[in-house]
């Protein structure tokens, strides 16, 4: 049985919130995002506060319950202020540069990598080698940050790479004579 799912949703009071049919609809100030529940899935609201409950005892059911609870927590938190993922890029020569909408990688191949950045995030410096990500939308963030991360995968011998700041590599000793 799902415990996040339990777990009630509070609405801020400046965000607005309707309910049209299976269709959760927030805005705040010009931004607005919509969530359609899985059918299994079905809530009560009162007050400000978002209950999810099970319309059957399937084992599909169980699984929906928790996905639709956490994906519209990630909504309300994410419509009033936007989730932050900084990207460290270490290594000799690698580089990167934002221009317009558009990420430059240099990442020690043959030529560059042009990655264009969807609408909903943006992408700044922070020092020279880290690369601070910023959305409203924790899935859109997320996918993001995996194909960036894809381009050079943190190699274990010497930490070289894209990784996110903070995770720890596990470092592997070299050869010995």
């Amino acid at each position: 049985m799902s415990r996040v799912g339990k777990l009630p949703v509070q609405i801020p009071d400046d965000v607005k919130f309707s309910i049209e049919g299976d269709v959760l609809k927030f805005s705040y100030n010009n931004n607005n995002k919509s969530y359609r529940l899985c059918r299994n899935v079905g809530i009560e609201h009162k007050d400000n506060i978002i209950t999810f409950i099970k319309k059957n005892g399937s084992k599909q059911a169980r699984s929906e319950y928790g996905t639709d609870r956490s994906n519209v927590f990630n909504i309300v938190n994410g419509i009033k202020e936007s989730f932050v993922t900084e990207l460290e890029v270490s290594g000799v020569g690698y580089k990167f540069d934002i221009t317009k909408g558009l990420i430059i990688f240099n990442l020690g191949y043959s030529h560059e990598i042009f990655y264009p950045l969807p609408e909903s995030v943006t992408a700044e410096f922070k020092k020279p080698n880290i690369l601070v990500l910023k959305s409203s939308d924790k899935e859109v963030l997320g996918q993001v940050c995996a194909q960036i991360m894809s381009f050079r995968k943190t190699e274990p011998y010497k930490g070289k790479g894209i990784k996110k700041k903070g995770s720890i590599i596990l470092r592997k000793e070299g050869k010995k004579k």
